[in-house]
């Protein structure tokens, strides 16, 4: 896939038809003000800068100075970032060390011991199942004649600092998936899907089934089936530091079918989930556990891994297939743990300001001033702040760059899954846009690169804050935009 997608940008980028002339980029510019001419935007903060790498000029340029909250598209920063400082074939790791002995009987007595490294990719956007994660793991177990484990099960997160999130994340995201704690130990995105379905008659509680399906969590739920006019009206509140999740509201009832709708939770302590998770399978090898599970902040002692039995290293897939997920799905834990593992392997302490500080120092190579604000990598913080003209530097920087086709093989196109799938489906745009989205409440962003008609490489970032109008108005004027961009000949 990622090679196909290099091919067609590649070829579109050299089929020019003939040099636009410079009236030619005049009306472009023209008809770019005129989209702009709308109430829709009498309160928007507008941010706009297309820039022509054959022409290597500027075409359009509007409040391209200005900070703006870049939401998401700072992703683009940090994945760009993590491929210069860590190389596209850097991977992760976890591993897991046997402290004690196997008996005669097949019983392990003593502790297993999970180091962790940050891997994010142990999730079902890598696996075909929540078993095929750990089945590895766990064979490697039986292989070794255990049959039942005397002792615990410990955690070793300290690849990373103990900082589960960023400054100036929203305390009422802390709930949702997208707002998953950043961890060393990290599986199924640290969080867990509630799959709610209908119940048979009116006013019956409807059924929640978790996946994975864990007792990490409690539920209680209060969702009755409603009335066959009504709507699905379904909220969830988490006990702020445990993992205690109650919903709420109503689903309609259909005498055909029976409905189900879907809600992420984040959870509480991903390196104990992992644990837990981890335990949970052993059943699946009839692997008898007694002990605990233990966050090795928790535990009195400290390992010395060179004396003691390391019997299986789980190697994830490389950083260029990594951030294929993150660009292209928009993926903030991803994200995050990128930037501390920046920090991490170049001498930091694996927390978001050490790998922040690293960034900045990355986006010196593009840009000179210092007038951008990051907290983060995954842009869900509202206190970053930096400008369209700071976003196209970046992305010229990467056209020239050893790890252009990395990132733009990690980018959404229209029409195909990812962040661009609904926008811009079956126009003249969709084989000829790469972007990284950006989007919260009352922001709208979009940074990539549009190719032409004429075979015109644009730098494109469209950047819209703090707006009051319904968001798909504000995309579909950026569509109208990057369409017009696409179709320029």
């Amino acid at each position: 896939m990622m090679i196909r997608l290099l091919i067609v940008f590649l070829c579109i980028n050299a089929f020019i038809i003939a040099k636009p002339s410079a009236e030619k980029y005049k009306a472009l510019a023209k008809d770019i003000d005129e989209l702009l001419l709308t109430k829709k935007l009498d309160n928007v903060q507008v941010g706009i800068s297309v820039y022509s790498i054959d022409r290597n000029s500027s075409i359009y340029s509007l409040n391209s100075q200005q900070n703006f909250v870049p939401a998401s598209t700072v992703k683009l920063l940090t994945t760009s970032a993590a491929l210069h400082y860590l190389g596209k074939n850097f991977t992760y790791n976890s591993k897991l060390y046997l402290d004690g002995n196997v008996e005669e009987n097949g019983e392990f007595i003593g502790n297993l011991i999970i180091r962790g490294f940050g891997d994010p990719t142990l999730s079902l956007e890598f696996y075909k199942s929540e078993n095929i994660i750990f089945d590895d793991w766990v064979s490697k177990l039986d292989s070794l004649g255990i049959k039942s484990i005397k002792g615990n099960i410990i955690g070793d997160d300290n690849y990373f600092d103990d900082s589960y999130y960023p400054s100036g994340w929203a305390w009422d995201d802390m709930k949702y998936s997208y707002s998953a704690q950043v961890g060393a130990l990290n599986i199924f995105n640290n969080s867990i899907t509630a799959n709610i379905t209908s119940a048979d008659k009116r006013n019956e509680i409807t059924k929640i089934k978790l996946v994975p399906n864990s007792d990490f969590v409690r539920i209680v739920n209060n969702v009755k089936t409603g009335s066959e006019s009504g709507i699905n009206e379904v909220s969830f509140e988490r006990d702020a530091v445990t993992n205690f999740f109650e919903f709420f509201g109503s689903m309609p009832f259909d005498p055909l079918k029976k409905d189900t709708i879907s809600e992420e939770i984040a959870i509480d302590n991903p390196t104990l989930y992992f644990l837990s998770n981890f335990s949970d399978h052993l059943r699946h090898f009839n692997i008898r556990f007694k002990g605990a599970l233990i966050d090795i902040d928790d535990w009195n002692e400290t390992p010395v891994y060179f004396k003691i039995k390391q019997v299986f290293d789980k190697q994830s897939v490389t950083l260029e297939e990594i951030i294929e997920f993150v660009n292209r799905k928009s993926n903030n834990l991803t994200a995050e743990i990128l930037l501390k593992t920046i920090g991490k392997e170049n001498g930091g302490d694996g927390s978001f300001s050490s790998g922040v500080k690293l960034v900045e120092k990355f986006i010196k190579n593009f840009y000179e001033e210092d007038d951008f604000n990051l907290v983060d990598g995954s842009g869900l913080s509202r206190l970053n702040y930096l400008s369209p003209n700071l976003m196209t530097n970046l992305l010229r920087y990467i056209y020239t760059s050893d790890y252009r086709s990395s990132i733009i093989n990690s980018l959404a196109q229209p029409g195909k899954p990812g962040t661009l799938e609904r926008r811009m489906k079956n126009s003249i745009a969709q084989n000829r846009v790469f972007a990284k989205t950006g989007s919260m409440n009352g922001i709208s962003n979009i940074s990539g690169y549009v190719i032409s008609a004429s075979g015109d490489t644009f730098v494109v970032n469209l950047f819209f804050n703090n707006f009051t109008a319904p968001q798909t108005e504000i995309n579909n004027l950026q569509d109208l935009i990057i369409m017009r961009l696409a179709s320029f000949e």
